[in-house]
């Protein structure tokens, strides 16, 4: 017979097939209330966390799970997806090297990972490109400032005046 938590978990896993995310995700937080370590309900949790693009919480519930099952390749490679999506590729980068330990095999780690770092570096050159931008218009922005200062000078009246006597 089937007890508490298990009904809900089980109810929550319909409840994601109909695509009720909604529902499922209450489910399986009932699941979690009633079991701290019911590591199924983080795992589908997670996973319609982030199916509804809810990545930071299911980064919560990877790491949570990552607690409880801090061995399986799996759950760094698919909090590692997480952190890429939500542009956290140092994060993101951590835990694909960590499944390339865990299962130096896995192809689509060493992928994830070289993506992540490609990402890094595009975002490290767009800040150059950026900053470069804004010394160049910061540069004309002075220098048309001495401009007009300069014309305002041109065009006053001499202090000093000659005499000619």
């Amino acid at each position: 017979q089937e007890n508490v938590k298990d009904k809900y978990y089980n109810r929550g896993v319909l409840y994601n097939k109909k695509k009720l995310y909604g529902l499922s995700i209450k489910d399986y937080s009932r699941t979690i209330a009633l079991d701290s370590k019911y590591e199924n309900a983080y795992f589908n949790r997670k996973l319609v966390y982030e199916n509804t693009n809810k990545f930071s919480f299911a980064i919560k519930d990877y790491t949570q799970y990552l607690k409880i099952e801090p061995t399986d390749p799996e759950g760094y490679f698919y909090r590692g997806e997480c952190f890429a999506k939500g542009n956290l590729y140092k994060s993101a980068i951590k835990d694909f090297i960590k499944v390339i330990e865990l299962t130096p095999n896995n192809m689509d780690a060493y992928i994830n990972r070289a993506q992540s770092y490609l990402k890094i570096k595009k975002q490290e050159k767009l800040a150059m490109i950026i900053g470069w931008f804004a010394v160049k218009v910061i540069v004309s922005i002075l220098i048309n400032s001495v401009a007009r200062i300069l014309k305002l000078d041109e065009r006053r009246e001499p202090d000093v005046k000659i005499s000619t006597s």
